[in-house]
């Protein structure tokens, strides 16, 4: 059974949220400039490679299983994302 919330992993939830706030901030600002010389489908491309090499990393280096009871719904969720892509 898993451990009740504490004030700390509220803090620490907290948290990442915002740093995922400010990185998708920093994303779309960088997509707007880029797009203006770039192709979209290479703004996707290495977007996504960028993002698959840092989740490789850090699985590498063990930072925390990568688990979920919900693989239809995240795999659902991917997929209405890249049809919107």
């Amino acid at each position: 059974m898993e451990e009740p919330p504490t004030q700390t992993s509220h803090l620490q939830g907290s948290l990442w949220m915002l740093a995922y706030c400010a990185l998708f901030a920093v994303v779309a600002g960088l997509v707007r400039v880029l797009s203006q010389s770039v192709s979209t489908a290479e703004i996707v491309f290495f977007r996504t490679a960028i993002i698959v090499a840092a989740m490789l990393l850090w699985r590498r280096r063990g930072q925390g299983r990568m688990t979920t009871r919900r693989l239809g719904i995240h795999f659902s969720r991917k997929s209405w994302a890249c049809a919107g892509a």
